[in-house]
């Protein structure tokens, strides 16, 4: 199914019978439909957040009057260069028009849990409360050299500490859950 066909069916939509915000192990997409009203005394600048950072793909489709007028696409499939914000969920600026009813519907394929928590919220909002969380990722990590011998014992330049960084990400062990 495309956007325009799924906004034809829009009337099947149920709620999902699951814990919030999980749709279970799927092996094929969903669709997800939420109606937003934007206060007529908005600034119009908002972001939508997916924040499951596991999921592969994710669709978005802005619908305004009936008519999809913008369409995004998210997702761990991208590379991280290419997601419309440089965060650590799945989220992009939106302009959505004060005053006025508008829809947005997904399409979210996973090959694993398909948790889908959703949030629309104020840019400058996001904005602040990224910023906090990516500084609380930066203290972790500088607690986590601050253990290692490299810098204890003197190597404080910024190259040794970005090799270092770099060298701990690419030696932590990975795991995938698979189906069998």
């Amino acid at each position: 199914l495309d956007a325009e066909a799924v906004l034809a069916r829009r009337a099947a939509f149920r709620p999902s019978p699951g814990p919030h915000a999980n749709l279970g192990v799927r092996g094929e997409a969903v669709w997800l439909h939420v109606p937003v009203d934007v206060d007529a005394t908005g600034n119009g600048r908002w972001v939508f957040e997916v924040d499951h950072p596991l999921l592969d793909r994710i669709d978005l489709h802005v619908v305004t009057g009936g008519k999809v007028v913008r369409s995004v696409a998210l997702g761990d499939h991208l590379a991280f260069d290419l997601r419309p914000l440089a965060t650590r969920s799945h989220a992009v600026g939106l302009t959505l028009q004060p005053g006025v009813a508008h829809e947005l519907l997904l399409r979210v394929k996973t090959k694993g849990t398909s948790i889908v928590p959703l949030r629309l919220v104020k840019a400058e909002i996001f904005h602040a409360q990224e910023a906090r969380v990516q500084l609380g990722q930066g203290r972790g990590l500088a607690e986590i050299l601050a253990g290692r011998k490299e810098v204890t014992e003197g190597f404080h330049s910024v190259e040794a500490a970005a090799a270092l960084a770099r060298q701990l990400h690419l030696d932590m062990p990975v795991t995938q859950a698979l189906d069998a």
